[in-house]
């Protein structure tokens, strides 16, 4: 996941925010300590400065130029409490969104194993009005009954066939919804 800061270049102790005005400029100041100056304890204990020019805006640890404004940052060190309160609620939301991706995974699993139910219904069906066609035409070329119970035989082979497999994808459609 990337980070907050990732959206912002930082090079030689500066950050430039662009085309996002002052409140995109605000939402980097709690984090230029930690980009800039390395731990908390030194951001403490270092200015900095917030330079602006047409669409950009500079933050950096010397005059960044003639209308440099020293930015006041604060840093407040967080108490074990409240540590112990933003792990549990980071740990929450990933858990969530752990359930949910795998929830649309399994609706997704749902819908293509009924989608390939479907198409085995209908290459069945389609199977066998070609062979019920081909023993009609077969019929009225013979009049022995030979070819007639060929034709009956192996179509109770396709049905045998698609309906395992038919049966199969049934199983694990129901299996997957009682998830």
């Amino acid at each position: 996941m990337p980070k907050p800061w990732d959206a912002f270049p930082a090079t030689a102790g500066r950050v430039t925010v662009r085309a996002g005005g002052f409140a995109r400029a605000i939402a980097i100041v709690g984090t230029l300590p930690l980009l800039l100056l390395g731990s908390p304890a030194q951001a403490a204990d270092e200015q900095m400065y917030r330079c602006q020019d047409d669409d950009s805006v500079t933050f950096s640890q010397t005059p960044c130029g003639s209308d440099a404004q020293p930015v006041d940052i604060e840093y407040t060190e967080p108490t074990a409490a409240e540590a112990s309160q933003a792990s549990a609620r980071a740990q929450e939301t990933a858990a969530a969104a752990d359930a949910a991706a795998a929830d649309d995974e399994r609706r997704q699993r749902i819908a293509a194993t009924e989608r390939e139910i479907s198409e085995l219904k209908q290459a069945r069906d389609r199977t066998l009005g070609e062979l019920a066609a081909e023993r009609q035409r077969g019929t009225e070329d013979r009049a022995d009954d030979t070819y007639r119970v060929e034709k009956r035989v192996e179509m109770q082979a396709v049905v045998d066939d698609y309906d395992t497999r038919i049966e199969e994808l049934e199983g694990e459609l129901s299996r997957l919804r009682a998830e």
